[in-house]
């Protein structure tokens, strides 16, 4: 049967969201949003797993569009999704996996992806020898989950790292130092993978007086081509974390590439303006080529 689409996400007018199913419906497949938080699911205790609820009902297949502040009822649901039979991406563990962005980075250094050095310093009688084994000032802290640059500080001086460590503390929000890549000024590269390749790439360039390059912060993208090194790196860095799609941020440096975060659920709206890509329409053909599904007649 051909692919019977949900989009599950909070808001069935975001951009991301709306472009998903607007591509799914364009190649003749059935396709709606779905608010994950109105998805009821009654384990009848043997195994078995029924949804029910928002729009869930007969579909075979979910893409997962959930922000971090929701990530633990995305999860669980997004679980119970694939419990139930319905082809998923993200899969719920590979979401956990890369919104904790410490645990993330420890998966890619493991796999042999190149990330900047990074620490997670929860006693601040250990930053002195953090901060030498990271090269010294400036650093940057960024919170252990969160996403578009919020709570991402620059630090010049034990000064400002001790402050920025104490709010965290105060805020119950895990953080980690990284070192500063000065040479990029700021930019980054964002590579959208999906199903084993890179199907767009963007710059972002900070704004003015801006360390950050997210589009959410100022940042302006312009479309990019990737060099193999580069290809090859945001490759492994999905693989890595065991995700089919997703925006692989990128450092351009001497050295080579580095990777600096990997998100599970990557907006749309500036690659695809960037690039003229249809990038919805690319994820909505992975999928339904996944399943095997046949087009719709």
């Amino acid at each position: 049967m051909p692919l019977r689409l949900a989009v599950l996400s909070r808001g069935a007018r975001l951009y991301s969201t709306r472009r998903l199913v607007e591509a799914a419906r364009r190649r003749g497949y059935a396709a709606r949003a779905v608010d994950f938080a109105e998805v009821g699911v009654v384990l009848d205790g043997r195994g078995g797993v029924d949804l029910s609820g928002a729009g869930i009902e007969g579909c075979n297949a979910a893409l997962g569009r959930i922000s971090p502040l929701y990530t633990p009822l995305g999860a669980s649901v997004l679980a119970a999704v694939e419990a139930a039979g319905l082809a998923c991406l993200p899969s719920a563990k590979a979401l956990l996996g890369v919104r904790d962005k410490f645990r993330a980075h420890l998966t890619l250094g493991r796999a042999g992806v190149a990330t900047p050095a990074t620490a997670m310093v929860n006693d601040l009688r250990e930053l002195p020898q953090v901060v030498e084994r990271l090269g010294g000032y400036p650093l940057v802290v960024k919170p252990v989950t969160g996403t578009q640059g919020e709570y991402v500080l620059l630090v010049r001086d034990r000064a400002e790292a001790v402050a920025a460590l104490r709010a965290a503390a105060d805020e119950r929000r895990g953080v980690l130092l990284q070192t500063y890549v000065a040479e990029t000024g700021g930019a980054d590269v964002r590579a959208l993978v999906c199903g084993g390749r890179v199907v767009a790439a963007m710059t972002r360039t900070p704004a003015a007086g801006e360390f950050r390059s997210n589009l959410h912060r100022g940042g302006t993208p312009r479309a990019t081509a990737l060099s193999p090194a580069e290809a090859h790196l945001a490759l492994g860095a999905a693989a890595a974390l065991d995700l089919d799609f997703a925006g692989v941020d990128l450092l351009r440096t001497e050295g080579g590439p580095l990777v600096i975060e990997v998100n599970a659920s990557p907006g749309l709206e500036g690659i695809e303006t960037a690039t003229g890509i249809d990038v919805a329409g690319a994820l909505v053909d992975y999928l339904a080529d996944r399943l095997r599904l046949p087009s719709p007649a």
